[in-house]
């Protein structure tokens, strides 16, 4: 029988002979009376508690009253997790809505509301203000005003979700902030998963455009896991619809936390109430206080409404005696919360997704909800990208071998010859043979590596390799020496002292975070003056996650040192990456990373991008008009070790004919700023040495930001009139309206007042991209088994560009080449009937039952949007989206990945973050 094949998108539409889908709710809000007092009673806890630590910052604990509202009241439609109380925008506006609950019990939910906030202020808050003596007085004043009934407001509205543009009887809430919670409501109970059980809505969300429903804990490889579906409401470029996307995801439950040095001070955990509410999920947290793990203030109101077994509070909430009636978990998170006796692995294989989605969706038609069908999928133009992976341990050693005249030497010994240690220490068994013959990898990247401008940049033709031992240097000389050519040198040092190690062994030991950061900054300073380091050198640094104290103890390295290191050399103009020390016997880790780090160094921190030129000719080939320049815009934020944001937007411009790029920013200070261009790592240099803020308002915000487009449009067009600029809107549009799904309706996109984009740049091609795409699974139907009964059908992934219809620009899903494959159409936790392997005997049966793999990690391809805004008469839209396209292989991630989530002109801009955070 023919494979026959479909591509299916896991999104929903609301079919258009459906009838109105509509909600009346009532929208909740605290008044400014309350959120005045209780943000007084924040900063004076605040300011009390930088008295001892000048980085401090409090939050008030509203995780008891969250706790209380969502078990008082089990109708909530939507509910934001800090309940508007975790920050508190410009109080000298109407404060925004947390909750939204069906409204014919307008009345009785507010008596709820009231009578759960007096018991909270009267209570946690009350002990809150009193134990830091803020603003005490603020407690009576918050009685007066619930007696007076001025704690919250109730707003009416009916909110109709499809037909989109029909006004409502009162007010004009958006259906972003109720219907994905609506739809959990509607899902819970029934099983979307086959053989897991219905599922439970988690209560409330972080995000008011999110709602998720989840399976019970079940057990697998040693662990414990649950499978989450996420359901969001999307738009795309001027469609008069909404579509709904689910996305799947493994959740891992953890059974130990890390009581030494844990990565982060807060990890989030569950309660599911499978006796007392069946259908729910409610979220808690655990906390790092004083060197000791502490349920959040929710956790004891949920013990005691939900009758869960007593005494299990704090660090022994893992060891909760989970059981028909209810089961606490906590979620596994790297170096805090860990499953030490389980072989469980992340992400949901596409059979798992694609039988949930069809559940779903049996579950949600009687809404007027069906399949999302208006995609279809198009061949881009042929390009070979290029052919880039691990460099295989065999052509290493050979290459080791040879720097050091040891080619047709004994392998064992040559190589201790060379790296001064037994061959063992490198590798648990037999050393592979050398074979230089099969370096394809190696002649791959060094003809890229030509392509661009690397060898003709003389002031980065050198790595300093600074590590606390000197065991790992031939491998490294090796390694840059095979990808970047014999004229890179590679300097061995060691690492300065009191840089790294653990807090307790290195001074200031018992400083705030931000006095040991500066004690580590002012070493590397005096090692960079000491060895005479020049402006652009490459830095590699090899320093171990823990060290062995005089206890005999391993204890971690401080969590500032890294940041320390950065700051200190990048503010000298140097570029810098981490690399871990190898482990003894476990090259095949130890050489994937070392050939990504080396690679990130030379090229990734320096903004280089592969196969800029050979898409460019593929795309355009040799007409007049073929871009010369591919440039990108977009916006960095990043949250400090000290909670201190700092955000800036950034322009970058790539030559295609050698893939260097430059870059500029636009920021705040006394005064706009809006830097000239500079090398990329210049640029990293720049965000190392200051401190960036965007203005504060909104307003001053846009104005920035149009002007910084349209300077930066003004420049691109002064060296290439027919250059691409992709333009990432997942931060951007909020402040640019033309970038909007709504704006993009519009032909005549303002970029400033008085300049339209057409009229100004009608040559620039215009991208937008953000990654907002639904998953996208492909299923093959191999035939009908008649042993089983059944119609034999498997789920894959493959690189794919799709056409999107109904929209008001051009708009395209670009579908990347998964990094994983497993045995395709395997499930992560049930057995499934697959086609019988192709190197089966003729004798076998052509269908067999594969097992579950949930020890196998499963990643899914994730589909990037891409809207072109703007092109040029001659340019067909598959030309531009597969350009794009072509652009998301050009830099190898850190697990030496070729493609990455968008075109290399925007991602190369992620990586000046890292310059940031310090």
């Amino acid at each position: 029988m023919t494979t026959v094949v479909r591509d299916v998108a896991f999104a929903l539409e609301f079919a258009e002979q459906a009838p109105p889908l509509v909600h009346d709710v009532v929208a909740i809000r605290w008044t400014t009376d309350v959120l005045r007092i209780l943000k007084q009673i924040r900063d004076e806890a605040t300011n009390r508690a930088r008295d001892k630590d000048e980085e401090a910052f409090v939050h008030l604990p509203f995780a008891s009253l969250r706790a209380q509202l969502q078990l008082e009241i089990e109708d909530w439609t939507a509910l934001k997790d800090d309940i508007g109380l975790r920050s508190f925008p410009d109080l000298s506006k109407e404060p925004g809505p947390w909750g939204f609950l069906p409204y014919q019990k307008a009345q009785d939910y507010s008596e709820c509301v009231r009578d759960a906030f007096a018991r909270w202020s009267e209570g946690a808050l009350s002990h809150f203000s009193q134990g830091r003596d803020a603003y005490t007085l603020g407690i009576a004043a918050l009685r007066k005003l619930n007696e007076c009934n001025q704690v919250i407001q109730f707003a009416q509205s009916q909110v109709q979700v499809f037909p989109w543009d029909t006004a409502g009887k009162s007010g004009t809430f958006s259906p972003f902030n109720i219907t994905a919670g609506w739809l959990a409501s509607q899902l819970a109970g029934k099983e979307l998963f086959p053989e897991l059980g219905p599922v439970v809505r988690v209560v409330g969300s972080p995000d008011g455009n999110k709602a998720e429903v989840m399976t019970r804990p079940h057990h697998a490889a040693g662990g414990y896991f649950s499978l989450v579906c996420e359901i969001s409401l999307e738009t795309l470029p001027g469609a008069t619809k909404p579509i709904v996307y689910l996305k799947f995801k493994r959740r891992r439950w953890a059974d130990s936390l890390n009581n030494r040095y844990p990565a982060s001070p807060t990890i989030g955990g569950y309660v599911f109430p499978h006796h007392a509410r069946p259908n729910s999920a409610y979220r808690f947290s655990v906390m790092r206080r004083k060197d000791a793990w502490v349920t959040d203030l929710g956790y004891p109101v949920y013990e005691h409404a939900l009758d869960l077994a007593m005494g299990y509070q704090d660090e022994d909430v893992l060891r909760y005696p989970c059981d028909e009636r209810a089961s606490v978990v906590v979620m596994v998170k790297a170096e805090v919360a860990e499953a030490s006796r389980s072989n469980l692995q992340a992400g949901v294989p596409l059979v798992d997704q694609a039988d949930a989605f069809a559940s779903a969706t049996n579950a949600l038609e009687g809404f007027g909800l069906r399949p999302f069908s208006g995609f279809s999928t198009r061949k881009p133009i042929r390009h070979k990208a290029p052919p880039l992976s691990v460099l295989k341990a065999e052509v290493v050693v050979a290459r080791l071998l040879a720097r050091h005249g040891f080619s047709d030497a004994d392998t064992e010994s040559a190589i201790e010859n060379a790296t001064l240690a037994p061959s063992n220490r490198w590798f648990r068994l037999q050393p592979p043979t050398p074979d230089a013959a099969h370096d394809r990898v190696v002649k791959a990247i060094q003809t890229l590596v030509k392509d661009t401008a690397y060898e003709a940049d003389a002031g980065r033709q050198r790595i300093y390799f600074l590590s606390y031992t000197a065991d790992d240097i031939e491998w490294v000389k090796t390694t840059a020496s095979a990808i970047l050519g014999d004229n890179t040198e590679v300097i061995s040092a060691p690492l300065p002292l009191n840089t790294h190690g653990p807090r307790s062994l290195l001074p200031v030991d018992t400083g705030s975070r931000k006095q040991r950061f500066d004690a580590r900054v002012r070493e590397w300073q005096k090692f960079v003056d000491q060895i005479g380091v020049p402006e652009r050198a490459m830095i590699l640094i090899q320093a171990p996650l823990f060290y062995e104290t005089r206890d005999g103890q391993r204890k971690p390295d401080d969590n500032v040192n890294k940041l320390a290191a950065r700051k200190a050399l990048s503010s000298t103009g140097c570029t810098v990456q981490y690399l871990l020390p190898s482990e003894p016997g476990r090259m095949d880790r130890f050489l994937p990373r070392l050939q990504a780090s080396v690679l990130d160094l030379a090229f990734g921190h320096a903004g280089f991008v592969w196969g800029l030129r050979q898409a460019r000719e593929a795309c355009f080939g040799s007409q007049p008009e073929a871009p010369r320049w591919a440039c990108a815009v977009s916006s960095l934020q990043v949250h400090t070790e000290w909670d201190r944001q700092q955000s800036v937007f950034v322009a970058t411009r790539l030559e295609c004919a050698t893939g260097e790029s430059w870059v500029r920013f636009a920021h705040a200070e006394a005064e706009h700023v809006m830097s000239p261009w500079m090398r990329f790592d210049q640029g990293a240099k720049y965000l190392a040495s200051r401190r960036v803020e965007l203005p504060r308002t909104n307003a001053d915000q846009r104005m920035l930001l149009a002007n910084f487009f349209a300077d930066t449009f003004d420049d691109i067009t002064s060296l290439d009139p027919s250059a691409v600029v992709f333009i990432d809107s997942t931060r951007t549009a909020r402040l640019a309206s033309w970038l909007g799904d709504v704006g993009v309706r519009t032909p005549q996109r303002q970029i400033v007042a008085g300049i339209v984009l057409s009229q100004r740049w009608p040559m620039l091609r215009v991208l937008r991209v953000r990654e907002q795409a639904p998953s996208i699974g492909q299923e093959k139907f191999h035939g009908h088994s008649t042993e089983h009964g059944m119609l034999i059908r498997s789920w894959t992934s493959t690189q794919r560009l799709f056409e999107v219809e109904g929209t008001s620009a051009p708009t395209f899903w670009s579908l990347a080449k998964p990094s994983t494959h497993h045995k395709r159409g395997a499930s992560c936790y049930r057995s499934i009937l697959l086609p019988a392997s192709s190197k089966a005997s003729e004798a076998s049966e052509a269908y067999a039952m594969f097992p579950a793999q949930p020890d196998k990690q499963h990643l899914t391809s994730r589909a990037v949007e891409i809207v072109i805004l703007q092109k040029q008469p001659q340019d067909s839209n598959l030309q531009l989206a597969s350009f794009a396209q072509h652009l998301r292989a050009g830099m190898l991630t850190a697990r030496n990945e070729p493609w990455v989530t968008t075109p290399t002109p925007l991602r190369i801009i992620e990586k000046l973050s890292e310059y940031m955070r310090t």
